[in-house]
């Protein structure tokens, strides 16, 4: 399995597995952080398909420490950004049993977020555990 992250300003998922997407392919933000997108391409061999898989998806600092936006509503502390859940990696209709796929997820973040200025961020993308993917920005002067 390969995965591509990459940032937009706002992106949505279809039904075909086609992601549209505005703004996509930034690297360089201001803080307080717009509303933003992180889009996510994972191609599948097709070993891989027709299988349920543990996805992973959190912002750090360039510490590597877990970025705090909202709260949980369990504990009413705040919450890391964080998105889990699990994801089908399903065969697309229309491709042979040897053709590898691509799954597309769209992830919309609100508005808002208080970044450090002169900071690097990163998005960690995990499946089952391993990390595949980051996609990392820089925070410029206010």
């Amino acid at each position: 399995m390969e995965a591509t992250v990459l940032l937009a300003n706002s992106a949505q998922g279809d039904s075909s597995g086609t992601v549209h997407a505005l703004g996509l392919g930034w690297t360089q933000t201001t803080t307080p952080l717009g509303q933003c997108a992180v889009v996510v391409f994972l191609e599948l061999e097709p070993h891989e398909q027709l299988t349920s898989r543990d996805l992973h998806l959190e912002l750090v600092d360039e510490d590597g420490t877990q970025v705090l936006f909202g709260t949980d509503p369990t504990t009413d502390q705040p919450a890391p950004l964080t998105i889990a859940g699990k994801i089908e990696a399903a065969a697309q209709a229309g491709h042979t049993p040897c053709t590898s796929t691509t799954n597309a997820l769209a992830f919309n973040i609100a508005a808002g977020m208080a970044l450090k200025d002169n900071t690097r961020y990163e998005w960690r993308l995990e499946i089952d555990q391993t990390l595949i993917a980051r996609r990392s920005f820089a925070v410029a002067n206010s």
